[in-house]
Formats: C-alpha cells, structure tokens, sequence
C-alpha cells in the first residue's frame, strides 16, 4: 500500500518530521532488523511534539504521545490503550470518524477536520486533526495528530460577535442558550435592562421586553431561526418597571454540524433616538420657518435645475410660493435666457468637481422685472449613496450694496476732511514702528505740534520721561499688535511740555494677509474731566465725614430691606456695631415684628417716588422695652431714575414727646387755673356791683332830698344859701 503523508496545517516542523518517520519505520527495519535508531529517534519526537499523536492499529489506540494523554484528560497512558476512536469522539461526530477511518485504511487523503473530543474528564472539546495510514509488520495502523482549538473557537466566536455587533454599533452583547436562557452578557447590556448580570443569567429573553411587544419579538426571534439573523426594535422592561426602546440583533448559533446552540443577541439602547426623532420633526419645522425668516436666498437644485428646496426668500423673487416653486427650474421662472445658462453652468461645475464656489457678484431679473445683484456660495451636496447629485446655495442680496458703493467713496473722501478737521479729538496714523505718519487739527490742538514738526518722528515724544524710561509707548503698541486695540488713561506731554489727562485708544491695523501694516491712534484731551472727578472725589469724601459727623442715624439699605451702609449715630441709636448690622434686615431692627407690615407698606410707598416725612415707629431696645423714632425716609435711584435703595434719617424723640406729653399736662393744668382765676373774678365783679349799687342808691337818694329842699325855697323867694 502506498505510503501517505497530509500535512496539518499549523502543526509543528517536528510533527511533520515525526509522521515522516513512523511511516519510514518498516524500510529502516529492513537495513536495521531491530530498528532501536529509528524507534528512539521516534520516541523522541513524539514525546517532544505539543500536537497530540496517536496511533490506532485494528481499531484500537496502542500509542499515544504525552501530549495526548494531556489533551484527553487521562492521568496514564494505560487509560488510553485498547480504547476506539468512537470511546473519545463526541457521539455527534461518530458519522464522520466511521467515513475517515475507511478512507485512512484504503490509503486515501483526509483534509485536515475540525471534530469534538469527550475528554476522560467528561469535558468535551474541539480538536483539530488529521490522520495517515502505513503498512508495518502487523498489519495498516493509522498515524492521529490532534490539536486543541477549543480557546481558539471561542476567541474566533468572540471575535466574530465583536465584529458583528461594531458593525451594526450595538454596544449591548449577550450569548443566550437554545433555550433562549442568558448565558453570559457584557455591563451595558445588563445595566440597559437595569439589572445586574447576575440577575439575569439563567433567566428568559422574554422577562426584559415589554408584555405589548412580546409578539414583535418572538417574530423576530422565529425569523433569526430561519434566515440565521434577524434585527428589529422593541420596548424593553427595566427592573424598576419603566420602559426603554431597544434595538436587536439576534444572530443563530450553530455548530460545525448544523445544530443549534443558542443565539447571540446584540441590543442598544434607542430611548433618546426615540425621543430625538421626535425631537427632529419639531426641529424640521422650526428649520423650515428659520429658512423661511431669513431674508437671504437659500435653495438647492438637482442635476436637471429643478430646485428640491427654497426659502421664502427665493420665491419672493420670482413672485410665487416656496410650494409652487419646488420642482421647477430657473428657465419656469425667469424668461432671461442668459441668467438660466449662467446658473445651469455654474451648477453643474460645483457638482462635477464636488468643490465650493463663491460667485461675488450675479445678477437675477426678480418677478417685477427689477435687476438684483446677489453674491452667492454655492456647495456640492452628497446624497446618501456618496454621489454629489445636487447643488446647495446662499446667495445674499447686494443690490444696495452695490448703490452704496459710490456713496461709500464719497463718504470716504468727506470721511478724510472731516478727520483733518476735528479738534476735539487727535486723530493720527502710526506706521509699524510707531513713527507718526499723519496729523490733523485736533492733534495739533492738543498736542502743540504742527504737522511738519512731528510726522516721521516717534510717539514716544507725547509721554513723560518715567513712562519713556519704562519703556511704556513701546509696550502699548505690542499690546495693540497682539489683541487687535488697546486703551487707556494717563498724562501726556504737550510741545511746551505742560501735562495733560488724555485717554487714548490705539488700534493695530492689517492687510488682507493679516500683516500688521500700522495703527490708528485716537486722542482725547480729559484734562477738565480728570479734575471735575478728583472735586467730585474730594466732595464724596466730606459727605461721608459730614454722614458719620451727624447726630442723626442714617441708614441706607436695599429694596428687600437688606443694610447696605450705617453711620455712627446710627450705631448708638441701635447699640449695635457696622459689623454686626451690615446685611441686616432694616424692618427686623428698626420696628416691632407688630409694625413689619405698616413700615413694609410705607417703604413701597417710597420706592414708587413719595417721600415719608417725621414717620414714628417704635424701637426695640431689648428688655421688652421700647423707644420712639422719628424717621424721614426716601429712595436712591439711579442714572434712569430707577429705583436702587432708600436712605432713612432718624432720631430718638422719644424725651421729646416725654416732654410734649408733660407741657401738654401743664397747659391743661393752666386752662383749669384760668377757668378758675375766671369764675372768681366774674363772682368778684358781681359782689362789687351790688356793693356801688347799694352805695350809690343811699347817695341819689339824698342828692334828691337835697334837690327837692333847694327847689321849695327857691319857689317860697328864699335864698339857697338860707
């Protein structure tokens, strides 16, 4: 029979060499009858090799390597002699073995098999083998070389799961038995379903989807059964009850033989792309009126002109709606032939050499037939296949640009005579270097400097000797050169060398490169300024001296009560430190928790512009005691007039009403006294006029005796004196 070497592919140099030699056996024992040479070279090689070999002659094991006897679990080689193949193949592969084995003896090739071995250990694993056959003394014996891939099948199959599920990037895996039970998963999956792995291993597919989405899923899950894989979208079940959207893939597990094993499952979680499709259609209509505000031209078209999107804008122009105009081309809208072969042109080159254009100026005759100048960017657009089939655009409306351009020179020119003439402020030109390089009246006003005295020379002539030293002129333009401008307040030097307050803004300016081609400086003489806030300065001073100075408490706190400044008189008043009362509550120390609510009234009386006048509020002093406070209280407002806080001016008159009362009580004591001083002097008067009236009545009575007497002798011819 001849003689058949099949080389394993991955095995070892040695285990080639080995099967090489055992078939060699019989011709070396012809030269050397007892072949010890050959026999101990083969032991050698065998026992060396890290494939397994065995050696089955009559249909039972005589020899096997240890590596073998590792591979099969066995702790001896005893274990192994005398048993068939059909003892260490897996009952499934029997078929196959019984189909190899005749092939092997016939002295045919066997490919190289992948099969499964029940290990000794009762472990069944995946081997790799192939096999030869040689004619010895005793008859056909059959060379075996296993290996064990069972890690290498397992990494393959991880490998092949990773590979599928970064090609759908589903980041959720999980391996599932026959049975549809979890077997293993990775922490996304299981914290998606909100439960730990450990939860879940052992138990159904079906505990994690939403009961209404049951059926959806066993669909698919019959579907990956007949076509190997199926993918669809369903609600899951977290633990906690609450629901989230998943998308699956469920991939058959089969082995080398057809039969199934499981399946693999790969999820993620969808819930925000849910909630973002959602999301999206709102967007897509707020896209659409966004497009549809924008005064610019927004349009796409496609291949053939017709445009597949316009704005508003756009079917302005052509005196129709964005609905109308969809679907139709330049040519339906316009009857200029040349703007239609223009756009067509220009169209299509963007889209042929997928780059973007800027067409700085374009005309367009709008729907009343008026001429509009538009500048326009137009970009290739890519559809979903990758092929650049329609043109994007934005062009924007210049046509007043452009009628403004000839005013703008015009501008420009008056621009320049009106900086010559300014004298308010020194407005110059500074080259790179900072040497002045024009002049114009304001300079010369402020600086003393006329222009053929100073242009050519350096800036650094406007500052004081200690800023020069300093090196400051050089500074600022580095400055301006880095941010773009820089500013600032300080003294400058006149011709004469006088001082002045000046407030200065430097500005670097560049060309369309970038390049850094000078700088304008602008001047301002703030000389009266700077003084008016140093008096200012000075007044703010002694108001405050004249505040702490005074007898009365000033406070002065915010709209919501909150103390913001506080006086000395105000901390006797109150028996209380700066410290201890800033940030305070105004009504919480000033009045009673009872009078809260009438102060609170009073104060948003003040902050809508009326003014409280000698208000009194009593004071707590602690102790349960209190005393009397007369406040004169208005807002502080602001530049607008708007209201910022609100100043209260008090004093303790609580002495003063003490006195009031008692003057009151001696003014009554007075009224009674004079009523009494009154009634006396009325009763007097009456006493002393009935005292005349008795008086008087004797003496009438006797002056009319006297009367009657003088008249009787008078009448007898008597003298009076008789």
């Amino acid at each position: 029979m001849p003689i058949t070497i099949v080389a394993l592919v991955g095995c070892s140099a040695v285990v080639l060499l080995l099967v090489y030699m055992w078939n060699s056996r019989a011709a070396v024992r012809q030269a050397s009858p007892d072949g010890r040479v050959c026999a101990e070279q083969f032991r050698l090689l065998a026992e060396a090799s890290p494939d397994g070999l065995l050696i089955n002659r009559s249909g039972v094991y005589v020899y096997a390597n240890p590596a073998a006897v590792a591979l099969l679990g066995a702790t001896s080689l005893e274990q192994i002699i005398g048993k068939t193949p059909f003892d260490l193949i897996h009952p499934g592969d029997h078929a196959a073995v019984k189909e190899r084995y005749a092939a092997i003896l016939q002295g045919r090739s066997v490919p190289l098999k992948e099969m499964r071995v029940v290990t000794f250990a009762s472990r069944t694993i995946d081997v790799e083998t192939i096999a030869t056959c040689y004619n010895g003394p005793s008859g056909p014996a059959a060379l075996m070389i296993l290996r064990d891939i069972t890690e290498r099948k397992k990494m393959q199959a991880k490998l092949e799961e990773s590979h599928l599920a970064l090609s759908h990037a589903m980041p959720g895996v999980s391996r599932l038995d026959r049975d549809g039970r979890y077997l293993e998963m990775n922490d996304y999956y299981a914290q998606a379903t909100g439960r730990c792995a450990d939860e879940l291993i052992g138990r159904g597919w079906e505990e994690t989807v939403h009961m209404d989405d049951l059926s959806a899923a066993r669909a698919g899950y019959r579907l990956m059964l007949q076509e190997g894989q199926s993918e669809f979208c369903v609600r899951g079940l977290r633990k906690d009850g609450t629901v989230f959207h998943q998308q699956v893939l469920l991939v058959v597990r089969r082995d080398g033989e057809g039969r199934l094993q499981g399946h693999n499952c790969f999820m993620r979680d969808v819930t925000e792309h849910k909630r973002a499709e959602e999301r999206v259609q709102q967007s897509e209509s707020f896209l659409r009126q966004i497009i549809d505000t924008d005064p610019n031209f927004i349009f796409m078209k496609d291949r053939e002109g017709r445009f597949t999107l316009v704005n508003k804008a756009v079917a302005d122009a052509y005196g129709t709606t964005v609905e109308d105009l969809v679907g139709k081309t330049d040519a339906d809208s316009t009857a200029n032939a040349d703007e239609v072969a223009h756009f067509r042109l220009v169209d299509r080159a963007v889209m042929d050499s997928q780059r973007e254009c800027l067409i700085p100026e374009e005309r367009i005759t709008d729907a009343d037939g008026q001429v509009r100048w538009l500048q326009t960017v137009k970009r290739p657009f890519k559809g979903e296949d990758g092929r650049v089939d329609q043109v994007l655009g934005v062009s924007t409306d210049i046509t007043e640009r452009k009628r403004a351009e000839d005013a703008r020179r015009a501008s420009d020119e008056r621009l320049q005579v009106f900086v010559k003439s300014v004298k308010d402020y020194a407005m110059l030109m500074l080259d790179r270097d900072g040497h002045v390089a024009t002049w114009n009246a304001g300079a010369e006003r402020i600086k003393g400097y006329q222009a053929e005295d100073i242009i050519g020379r350096e800036t650094a002539v406007f500052y004081p000797m200690e800023d020069r030293a300093a090196g400051h002129p050089a500074w600022l333009l580095t400055q301006a050169a880095a941010s773009g401008s820089v500013s600032e307040e300080g003294w400058r030097v006149r011709k004469d060398g006088t001082q002045f307050w000046a407030s200065v803004v430097i500005t670097a300016l560049y060309d369309d490169a970038r390049n850094l081609t000078g700088f304008a400086k602008i001047t301002r003489d703030l000389t009266e300024r700077k003084l008016s806030e140093e008096m200012i300065a000075r007044s703010e001073r002694q108001c405050r001296a004249l505040v702490e100075a005074a007898g009365s408490a000033i406070v002065s706190f915010f709209p919501d009560g909150r103390i913001m400044a506080w006086n000395k008189a105000a901390e006797q008043l109150f028996g209380k430190t700066r410290a201890e009362i800033m940030g305070a509550n105004f009504l919480d120390l000033c009045v009673p928790p009872r009078a809260h609510r009438d102060l609170r009234t009073a104060l948003d009386r003040v902050l809508d512009g009326e003014a409280i006048r000698g208000a009194q509020y009593p004071l707590p002093v602690g102790g349960g005691n209190e005393r009397i406070c007369s406040w004169n209280i208005d807002r502080l407002t602001n530049e607008k007039g708007g209201a910022i806080g609100l100043i209260a001016v008090g004093q303790d008159i609580t002495e003063q009403i003490q006195a009031e009362a008692q003057l009151q009580e001696l003014n009554k004591r007075l009224v009674a006294l004079a009523a009494d001083l009154e009634r006396v002097r009325e009763q007097e008067q009456k006493r002393i006029a009935r005292d005349l009236h008795d008086e008087l009545g004797h003496q009438l009575t006797a002056a009319k005796w006297d009367v009657s007497l003088l008249s009787a002798l008078l009448q007898a011819g008597g003298r009076p004196d008789q």
